[in-house]
């Protein structure tokens, strides 16, 4: 008997196979996975199918199916095993798909797969869905990826009709799309920096996840803006939505409602990803700015600034910081960062100091925090658009994907280190920093010099 495991099969190694039994699952998108690898490999033998009636009816595996067999409320007789065990040695695979151990009904799948095991026959397949997307590790067929594909269009497509857009587009090659709706205080200077810097070849689009908002509402209007309101509070259902209303757009800006930008950001990350695209040796993914609160930005903005020393001393450290620290959590972190003990220069003017130095980038070797970032509709594409979770607001699914799907596929984060933007502060230093910025507004409104 030859066991397989998630970590080491191919949908190739059922070819050699007779006989396929599948004992089933109520994972709807196994099944479809499974069922889209045995095409994609041409598989010729038998099927026995074990399954839910109406799951099976629906993926179509039922026509492609010698036999089929319905499950009884969830539970498989032992006259099964006897069933599996006559067959041939080496001619026929089990492929077992245990159930999700927190559902409420589970198939007793496990039971059965034990008393196969003990006679030891036949090789098998025992695959743990557990609620995971477990076809991610059946390679070199990519059924996880086909998968894990096929829904999120169904998801999109079934809950992306329920929203608003005021259309303001002027069929731009890129878009900056601004999520909005919960940080109200911040929006005269957030709002007005936008509208300071902002080229005039870029639509504008803000957006509100699971909200309308008057204000923003407002905002968007006087400035000429478009405006998208989605009635679900998803983030990836909404960003993928302002992406696909702006089909001319090549190139997208997307930031968060508390990122203060500076003269330069948006023509910096697009001309620094034009020039690596053409001489650097990787191609690049997303492009970022500095940021001094965040967890990549933070440590950059305190060496440049020989301000290392002076920023341990004010959190009562006697060792430097290192990257994704305290910046996360700290209230002390944050204030140091927007210069509340007078060491750290005002944004604009770093964002100046930066600008005027000779061409520089880093690439971000740790997740990277993307309130404030470029990439190109290429990319989205590829990724196949921002993950739309079945239920909850996504909050943070588009961090981790973007980051993951740039490492994996080799096409790193770009941090320009010729400009800057502002963040106000991470969740967990929010109620300090907004008492702050109420305070200190100077540290947050534009220097009026000649420089701008």
């Amino acid at each position: 008997m030859k066991e397989y495991s998630v970590l080491n099969i191919s949908f190739l190694d059922f070819i050699r196979y007779k006989t396929l039994i599948i004992l089933g699952t109520n994972n709807k998108d196994c099944f479809s996975a499974l069922y889209s690898g045995l095409l994609q490999v041409g598989y010729k033998g038998s099927i026995f199918l074990f399954a839910h009636k109406n799951m099976a009816f629906e993926l179509g595996f039922v026509e492609k199916a010698d036999r089929f067999f319905v499950s009884i409320e969830g539970k498989y007789d032992e006259r099964l095993v006897p069933l599996i065990c006559d067959k041939s040695l080496g001619e026929t695979c089990v492929i077992f798909f245990s159930p999700d151990p927190f559902s409420e009904k589970n198939d007793n799948i496990l039971e059965i797969a034990a008393m196969v095991k003990q006679r030891q026959h036949i090789d098998l397949v025992t695959l743990e869905t557990g609620g995971k997307r477990l076809f991610k590790f059946l390679n070199p067929i990519n059924s996880y990826k086909n998968t894990d594909l096929f829904l999120q269009k169904k998801y999109y497509s079934d809950r992306k009709h329920d929203y608003h857009f005021d259309d303001r587009r002027k069929h731009r090659k890129n878009v900056c799309m601004v999520l909005a709706g919960y940080k109200e205080e911040l929006y005269n200077i957030v709002f007005s920096r936008l509208r300071r810097f902002a080229p005039k070849d870029i639509d504008i689009c803000l957006i509100t996840s699971g909200k309308y908002s008057e204000r923003v509402d407002v905002v968007a209007k006087e400035n000429d803006w478009s405006y998208l309101y989605t009635r679900e509070n998803n983030v990836s259902l909404a960003q993928n939505l302002a992406i696909d209303l702006h089909p001319d757009a090549e190139g997208i800006y997307k930031i968060d409602e508390d990122i203060f930008v500076t003269k330069y950001f948006f023509d910096t990350l697009r001309n620094t990803y034009d020039k690596l695209l053409k001489e650097a040796d990787f191609y690049p993914g997303p492009i970022a700015p500095l940021i001094p609160v965040h967890g990549y930005g933070s440590i950059r903005v305190l060496e440049k600034t020989n301000l290392m020393k002076a920023y341990s001393s004010f959190l009562g450290k006697e060792t430097l910081p290192r990257m994704a620290g305290e910046i996360f959590s700290s209230p002390e972190a944050a204030l140091f960062m927007w210069g509340a003990d007078g060491s750290m220069p005002h944004i604009d003017t770093l964002n100046i100091r930066f600008h005027e130095n000779a061409f520089s980038y880093t690439l971000c070797p740790i997740i990277f925090s993307i309130g404030s970032i470029y990439f190109r509709r290429e990319f989205w594409q590829n990724m196949g658009g921002f993950y739309i979770q079945k239920y909850g607001s996504s909050m943070g699914e588009d961090e981790k994907q973007l980051c993951t799907y740039a490492m994996r596929r080799e096409r790193p984060i770009v941090v320009s280190e010729n400009t800057l933007v502002g963040h106000l502060a991470f969740g967990p230093q929010s109620e300090i920093m907004m008492k702050y910025f109420h305070e200190h507004r100077e540290r947050f409104e534009i220097i009026e010099d000649e420089n701008y």
